[in-house]
């Protein structure tokens, strides 16, 4: 019942497993991508980093916290208007736009709100990375994202509660 991935590695094999164990009991499941705000993410380990041996090609989806809370709360209502009858299902969660590590700090330089450069230095390999939808998600809960993709949300500041309630 769980979703097929063509990369495997042990933590992979154990959240799937996990994964399992939940359907299997009649549970559902939200699959989140990489997490997001202003201040955590991957960004902002890639700026502390500077030199980062990763491949800028490789293509990530992600999801802003602030939507992962939406789309969870969006669920639960879904189940309970349809009284919990929804079982076994498998729900996920991103920004259905896939960016590439360059590109995401391109979004980030752009902003001119973080300090630091970063170079990848790893090499391009056959693992390209994941490009994941949730479209059947979207349309099943009657979901749509407040940041439409992580590019966006560079261009428009980077503001979010995280940047402006004075708490981060």
């Amino acid at each position: 019942m769980s979703f097929q991935d063509t990369t495997r590695s042990e933590r992979t094999d154990r959240l799937l497993k996990a994964e399992d164990a939940v359907l299997e009991a009649g549970g559902c499941v939200l699959r989140l991508v990489g997490l997001y705000h202003s201040r955590r993410g991957a960004h902002t380990a890639f700026l502390r980093m500077g030199q980062v041996p990763r491949w800028g090609g490789y293509t990530v989806n992600l999801i802003h916290y602030e939507d992962a809370a939406s789309l969870t709360a969006a669920i639960l209502g879904y189940q309970q208007q349809n009284r919990g009858s929804e079982k076994r299902r498998a729900f996920v969660g991103c920004d259905g736009t896939p960016i590439t590590f360059q590109a995401m700090m391109d979004a980030v330089k752009a902003t001119g709100r973080y300090d630091g450069d970063v170079q990848f230095t790893g090499q391009q390999s056959k693992n390209v990375g994941k490009r994941m939808s949730n479209l059947a998600t979207r349309e099943l809960v009657g979901w749509q994202p407040n940041y439409a993709s992580y590019s966006k949300f560079m261009q428009d500041g980077a503001e979010d509660f995280y940047s402006t309630s004075g708490l981060y």
